[in-house]
Parts: C-alpha cells; sequence; structure tokens
C-alpha cells in the first residue's frame, strides 16, 4: 500500500502580463543586452491569499460532496493512500486601469497517471474570480483529498455565460477554447468547459505545492465585442517556484511600459511570458528553478494572435537580455535591462 502524502496545489492565474506558459514559438534573438547590475537572489514564496467567499464556496462543495460519497469514503476511495490538494491563482496587468478579467469558475481538478480527473475543489455555484485582482499574489480556490499518485495535468472548470471582460470602459462576453499555432482560435463546445495546463506532481516529493499562471497576455483577445479565452497557462510545484524580476529601460534611463518578457529553457522554447508595467518593471512567475535565456520584445504577436507593442523604447528591435540562473524556491531581481 502506498504511503499518505500532503499535496498542496497552488494556483496562479496569469491573464495578460504574467507567465506565458505553453507558447511553442520562440522568436529570433535581437540585438545582445548591455551589461547589468548584478543579480540579486533572495528566498521568496509567492504571498497565498484566502477570500471569505471563495473559502466558503468551496467548503459547501466539499460538504455536499461528502455528502453524496455516503459511506465510500473521501472520494470514494476508501482506504486508498491519499494526499491534501491545494489550488490558487494568479495573473498580471495588460488591459489598462480599472480592467477586470472575471473568470467564472465551477471547479478545479487534477488529471493523475491513471487518466481520471480528481476534484480538488468544486462550487455548488461558479465562483467569479477578477484574475487581474492577483498579479504577485495567489488565490487559494480550495483542497481536497485525492489519490497519492503522480500528476501531470491541473484544470479548471469554467463557465462562459458567467465570465466576461471589462476594459476600456466596455464589457465583453467570453468564449472559452484554444489556439493553434496559427493563432485561430476554436471555442468549447458547451458553456461549461475545462482550461488545462501541465504540471508535474511527483507523489515521492515532501508536501508539493503547485502555482498556477494564467497569462492573460497570452491567452485573452478581444474581437467584434466578444473576448476569447484560451489555454496557456503555466504552473509549478510551489516549493520549486521561482520569479524572475527586473525593469525595462531606455539608453536614457526612462522606463518603457508594455514590453513583453519571455524566459526560454534550454531547447529555446518559450517557458512563460509577461509584460512590462507602465514604470518597466515586470515579474515572472510560475517557473521552476533552472537557467533561463530572457528576450524582451518590442513588438509582439501573442499566441491569440494580438500585436502589443511597447512604448517608450529608443527602437522597434527585440533584446537578448541576459541568461539567469535560479534556484527553485527564489527570486531573482536582474535590476535594469537597457533597450
Amino acid at each position: 500500500m502506498k504511503r499518505l502524502t500532503a499535496l498542496t496545489i497552488t494556483s496562479l492565474l496569469a491573464l495578460s502580463a504574467c507567465s506565458g506558459g505553453g507558447t511553442s514559438a520562440t522568436r529570433a534573438p535581437g540585438a545582445v543586452a548591455p551589461s547589468l547590475t548584478k543579480p540579486t537572489l533572495s528566498a521568496y514564496r509567492v504571498p497565498l491569499v484566502h477570500k471569505a467567499s471563495v473559502d466558503a464556496a468551496a467548503a459547501a462543495g466539499a460538504k455536499l460532496h461528502q455528502a453524496q460519497a455516503g459511506t465510500r469514503g473521501t472520494q470514494g476511495l476508501g482506504g486508498m493512500p491519499t494526499f491534501d490538494a491545494y489550488f490558487a491563482l494568479i495573473d498580471a496587468p495588460r488591459f489598462g486601469a480599472g480592467a477586470q478579467v472575471n473568470v467564472a469558475i465551477l471547479g478545479v481538478q487534477a488529471v493523475g497517471d491513471d487518466g481520471v480527473a480528481y476534484s480538488i475543489a468544486s462550487y455548488p455555484s461558479p465562483v467569479v474570480v477578477n484574475m487581474l485582482d492577483y498579479k504577485t499574489s495567489a488565490l487559494v480556490l480550495g483542497h481536497n483529498v485525492i489519490p497519492a499518485q503522480n500528476y501531470t495535468t491541473l484544470r479548471l472548470v469554467v463557465q462562459s455565460s458567467a465570465s466576461s471582460l471589462f476594459a476600456w470602459g466596455n464589457s465583453y462576453p467570453v468564449s472559452f477554447g484554444y489556439y493553434d499555432g496559427t493563432h485561430h482560435f476554436t471555442a468549447a463546445p458547451s458553456d461549461i468547459s475545462t482550461v488545462d495546463f501541465p504540471v508535474k506532481i511527483d507523489v515521492n516529493a515532501a508536501a508539493p505545492t503547485v502555482i498556477a499562471d494564467f497569462n492573460t497576455v497570452e491567452s485573452v483577445k478581444v474581437r467584434n465585442g466578444q473576448a476569447y479565452f484560451g489555454s496557456r497557462i503555466a504552473a509549478a510545484p510551489y516549493d520549486n517556484s521561482s520569479v524572475i524580476t527586473g525593469t525595462i529601460v531606455n539608453n536614457a534611463g526612462n522606463s518603457i511600459g508594455s514590453a513583453v518578457v519571455a524566459a526560454l529553457d534550454s531547447t529555446g522554447a518559450v517557458v512563460s511570458t509577461t509584460m512590462a508595467n507602465d514604470d518597466g518593471t515586470f515579474e515572472i512567475h510560475a517557473i521552476t528553478g533552472g537557467v533561463y535565456q530572457l528576450m524582451v520584445y518590442n513588438n509582439y504577436t501573442t499566441a491569440s494572435g494580438d500585436q502589443i507593442v511597447s512604448n517608450g523604447a529608443d527602437s522597434v528591435s527585440d533584446l537578448t537580455g541576459p541568461q539567469i540562473a535560479v534556484p527553485g524556491g527564489f527570486k531573482v531581481n536582474v535590476g535594469n535591462i537597457t533597450d
């Protein structure tokens, strides 16, 4: 019989600028960046936030599930070895001051090696979360006991009709689906659908927690009065998650806003993206410890096909930033990257 393990799943919702997980296309490197200040490394954990309404909905859902399970035991697993799984979310700015990316969540699931989707949290009615409220902290969505095995996918169960996007003074209805390699959007066949993102949860790890980033930069586009949400989420075990921060400036030392910053792995694949704030600062979340090449794009095409152009740059050229080694559970500040 397998041993009991504790698992915490913390999901970061990155809707616009945060990490652009799942982006597979890489761009050609631009000019080499000038020297930076020496990166500052510090132990760091993304703050976890509890919201009373979310906690109450999760508790009500768990109580309902227990009542339905009857005498079968938690999740109907009887005496099987289990662990407790938690889930939370984070995001970053894109659509300007006062924007809201309201995602109606019905539940959270983890898909194991056995191919079964186990519930981590389920709600009697949709819990609507404005992803842009969680730019540097992760919203805990609930927890549940699931089988002690490895997991490869975390899943949000969402409802289109209860979701909305507010930007530029207008409200837009939402359609969930996915983008292909040509930025074409295919809508989900029903109002209730799922949003998946890959993550490696090792049952042998000590109390792993997973942090996920919804990434609005890559995920969301608006066309003809409709907001389209595709799956471009990054995730990493919480205890091994890393954060890369810095500031994009021009040659005069002034900040560059809306530049897209990407973290590439050793194979050249884009692991995560984010968008710089108006003051030039950026944070890349939901990546595991490792070595990453940073790229800065002044004219960037997202996975959804949107064109994002930076503000205040001296040129429109892409910039090859520093190569960064960051341990899991740490934040590295690379200082100024001069465009």
